[in-house]
């Protein structure tokens, strides 16, 4: 429908739209949290960039709906894209007299805001809980991750995004030149901003690369700029575009889709994989490969059935546990209260001692244990999970650790 809008032809929006989806692809095989809020993002962006040219009043309201998907999947890129937006679009609606879009972005706000203060209620989530995990403390993390880049490093990561990013531009530009607050600029503008934020985030959320579905957006409009010109030769330089998108499509669906081109796995034997359907028959199917056990597959699927087994069978309900294998919660029988989805002892996960939001976590923390009538806390033996993962928020008179055969087992004496 977008690149219909944007006057191409329905059989090359067909095409296009073929390769943003081989693009769009999760490489991971899953969607994690940076997918789902760019994609929420990018549906955004899209209908502001059509409603511009339309102005149905109401789509502000699905708009401000999308951002909050966004940035309740993941805090960024939504926050900087709405602060981006917002600027550029308060002047546009104010220059053009579109006073009843601003109400209805306000009272649309105001409604998810009071729905989520609903939702908070509901669940009994403590709103302090809520502000600091998700505003407060995510910021003190953003502040450290500031990397420096090679330009050359950079550009050659990106040189598909950058080069026809700065063709259209350029055509953009001449094209209207005296026309800086027209709607086709607007519409541009909002588009190149979100380009720009996606490289930003990229960059500083140190994932692997997953924005190359930009390249078929890019390129439609490029090739609708094409189009719209007096460019001479512009039918063989339409079908030279073309067929280089559809050429870089191949190349980095073979790259990443096909050969997971993944920061963990870029340099395994992926050949060297076990059956994970040993772990559990819910796992049916999946080639079972970790590149952190250091051991074959096959061991570690051994190592994991018994794992499960014994936390079914030898453990009452009242056990924690500390581990990357966060798919043991849904394959066994008992709840594991996990307190977090990672685990690192950088400060990115929880405040580590000198955060300011350290004293906080810690009475979180205990908090958690005390509600959920917690008596020990488990480590795999063979992920050498740092014990200051727990350690770091609790006295040493409060625990002792014993081993067994796949466990470390810390077992609490203050909490009951």
């Amino acid at each position: 429908l977008f690149f219909i809008k944007i006057n191409l032809e329905k059989y090359k929006a067909f095409l296009f739209s073929i390769c943003l989806a081989t693009l769009s692809y999760t490489i991971s095989g899953t969607p994690f949290v940076d997918l789902h809020a760019t994609y929420f993002l990018l549906l955004a962006t899209l209908i502001i960039m059509i409603n511009i040219k339309t102005n149905n009043q109401y789509l502000w309201a699905i708009v401000t709906f999308l951002f909050f998907l966004s940035f309740f999947s993941k805090q960024v890129p939504a926050s900087y894209a709405a602060v981006a937006y917002f600027f550029i679009l308060l002047f546009y609606f104010i220059f053009n007299r579109y006073f009843r879009n601003i109400l209805i972005i306000i009272t649309s706000s105001t409604a998810v805001v009071i729905l989520i203060f609903i939702f908070l209620k509901l669940f009994d989530i403590n709103f302090e809980d809520f502000y600091i995990q998700y505003f407060d403390y995510p910021i003190s993390i953003g502040q450290s991750r500031f990397i420096e880049i090679s330009f050359v490093d950079f550009f050659n990561k990106f040189k598909f995004i950058i080069l026809p990013l700065i063709f259209v531009t350029i055509l953009k530009i001449k094209k209207n030149k005296n026309k800086f607050f027209s709607k086709e600029i607007v519409s541009f503008i909002i588009f190149l901003l979100f380009s720009i934020i996606l490289i930003f985030h990229q960059m500083m959320s140190k994932n692997q690369i997953y924005i190359y579905f930009l390249i078929p957006i890019i390129f439609g409009l490029l090739e609708s700029e094409i189009i719209k010109s007096k460019i001479k030769f512009k039918k063989y330089i339409s079908i030279i575009l073309i067929f280089a998108l559809i050429v870089i499509t191949i190349k980095y669906h073979v790259r990443y889709n096909e050969n997971r081109k993944f920061h963990e796995l870029n340099k395994i034997q992926l050949n060297e994989t076990g059956d994970a359907s040993k772990i559990h028959k819910s796992l049916a199917g999946i080639k079972w490969k970790n590149p952190f056990y250091n051991g074959n597959s096959s061991s570690e699927i051994e190592i994991l059935s018994k794992a499960q087994n014994i936390l079914n069978n030898e453990f009452e309900d009242n056990i924690m546990i500390i581990s990357n294998y966060l798919f043991l919660d849904s394959i066994t029988n008992k709840n594991l209260n996990s307190p977090s989805r990672a685990f690192t002892i950088d400060g990115t996960t929880m405040p580590i001692p000198g955060n300011e939001h350290f004293k906080y976590y810690k009475n979180y923390l205990q908090k958690k244990i005390i509600k959920k009538n917690i008596n020990q806390i488990i480590f795999i033996k063979h992920e050498n999970m740092p014990k200051e993962i727990i350690s770091n928020y609790i006295r040493k008179e409060c625990y002792n650790i014993k081993d067994s055969e796949i466990f470390y087992i810390m077992k609490l004496k203050c909490f009951n």
